[in-house]
């Protein structure tokens, strides 16, 4: 008889993944999205951004992942990895390598609350339903870029004129250097409320430097590019701090920015 060799126990998963199915096919949804070449785009741009968002989910701590690209206007880049439901993604789950101190102890002093108690709140159909400005929006990706299309467009949209011109250049005006920002650990500039773009360094990647937008509840962006005639959001329902993969989020918004050529100045909205 052949003697049973015991199995060590299994370890935890540190970083908090979730399942990954094989067939990403099986969890991807496609809108409908103008042809790349109608808008002086490379052929093959759509797919380029969706091996970068594919290989976003495979790091299994982003459950469900949307992105919606408009460029002068019209989605040229509308795709869905994962489970969402509803108006927006599907819940808010903790994800990554939960925070230690001394990084936990400044979101914990950021946030008034822990970051497991800041996620959960965030499920809460009652915070959902408040007024809680720059804090609970919840929205598509196609609704995301549209809104973000009224700042790219001076204002307007649809022939509707919601803001002046000079109310968006006023809210731009630099209000701080470019530098690292040690909370969230990458470098950011501030106009009056919006992160700005930058030469070199940026959310939104190099050559930036008339790109606006905000980074939401950790791995969660929209921005606006008029110097590419660009509106892009980035929705995740993974809350990840820290995990190996982050580069390849960072590689996902510096690949839709590096792969959307300039347009003309003639065309820039204001």
């Amino acid at each position: 008889m052949l003697a049973r060799v015991p199995t060590l126990p299994r370890l935890p998963d540190l970083v908090r993944r979730s399942h990954i199915p094989e067939d990403l096919d099986s969890v991807a949804s496609i809108g409908a999205e103008v042809a790349p070449t109608d808008l002086g785009l490379a052929p093959d741009y759509a797919e380029r951004i969706w091996r970068r968002m594919r290989l976003v989910y495979r790091s299994g701590v982003h459950p469900a992942i949307q992105v919606c690209v408009r460029r002068h206007g019209q989605v040229v880049f509308d795709r869905a990895l994962g489970h969402a439901h509803g108006n927006g993604l599907a819940h808010n789950y903790p994800t990554g390598m939960p925070p230690l101190p001394p990084l936990s102890s400044a979101m914990d002093r950021l946030l008034g609350i822990s970051f497991a108690e800041a996620v959960e709140t965030g499920n809460d159909p009652a915070y959902l339903s408040v007024i809680a400005p720059a804090a609970n929006l919840v929205s598509t990706a196609v609704e995301f870029t549209r809104f973000y299309e009224i700042f790219r467009r001076g204002g307007e949209l649809d022939g509707v004129r919601l803001m002046r011109p000079g109310t968006i250049a006023a809210a731009l005006v630099p209000q701080s250097r470019i530098e690292p920002d040690l909370m969230l650990g990458m470098n950011f500039g501030f106009g009056y409320g919006p992160m700005l773009g930058g030469r070199v360094f940026s959310l939104f990647g190099p050559d930036t430097r008339r790109a606006f937008g905000h980074l939401g509840f950790t791995n969660n962006v929209a921005w606006a590019d008029p110097e590419r005639a660009l509106t892009c959001a980035v929705l995740t329902s993974g809350k990840p701090i820290l995990y190996p993969e982050v580069a390849r989020w960072i590689g996902l918004l510096y690949g839709i920015t590096s792969e959307t050529p300039k347009v003309a100045e003639t065309d820039l909205a204001f």
